[in-house]
């Protein structure tokens, strides 16, 4: 089967391609492909020109005006796209139950972070992460004492190693798992099962 293709539509160059290249990055290229489109004008054409692929959209709202929430209905009405999430700076209730009610899956705010918009995405999407967690050795010892309960003072002394280098390794640890305290690193590492010799 061929992968699905999803497509972001986005005047912003840089906000295009950066979002482009973080997708690309975490999503499976086997399950999703990512596109994008400058205008609604060519995304249309595109979706046209390109039946065979089933299609999942990301749609900017902000620079078309108003009307642009029509294109949510238009984009709806193709029978190859299967979802469509709203993109826009705009970040409040009324703005969401506006596009919900023209047909929108799922909304993405750009105030939030690179990791919350790929959840967002992933999640509305049904679509598995390809993101592969690249630890040292030494990380995964570091990892292995958290996971124990053991505080800096004790991982350095176990390990042979200074409290600063331990930081630095738990913050590159945090990086990988896509985390921010020691608590949520414990539970990615066990659901992920990095370490499923440590209890």
């Amino acid at each position: 089967m061929k992968p699905s293709k999803l497509l972001i539509i986005d005047d912003h160059p840089l906000y295009r391609e950066a979002l482009q290249g973080s997708l690309t990055a975490r999503l499976d290229p086997e399950v999703l492909t990512v596109e994008v489109a400058s205008s609604v004008d060519t995304a249309l054409q595109q979706l046209k020109d390109d039946t065979q692929s089933r299609y999942e959209v990301i749609l900017d709202i902000m620079f078309y005006g108003v009307s642009s929430l029509d294109y949510i209905q238009q984009f709806k009405a193709l029978p190859h796209v299967r979802k469509l999430l709203v993109l826009t700076s705009l970040d409040d209730e009324q703005t969401r139950a506006v596009c919900r009610d023209h047909g929108a899956d799922g909304f993405i705010s750009k105030n939030e972070s690179t990791d919350s918009i790929f959840n967002t995405i992933s999640g509305s999407l049904g679509h598995r992460s390809d993101h592969k967690i690249r630890l040292t050795q030494r990380q995964m010892d570091v990892l292995a004492c958290l996971m124990k309960g053991e505080s800096n003072k004790l991982i350095a002394a176990n390990l042979g190693i200074s409290e600063q280098t331990v930081k630095i390794h738990i913050g590159q640890i945090f990086k990988e798992l896509h985390v921010s305290n020691r608590t949520q690193a414990v539970l990615e590492a066990r659901k992920k099962q990095l370490i499923p010799s440590v209890v």
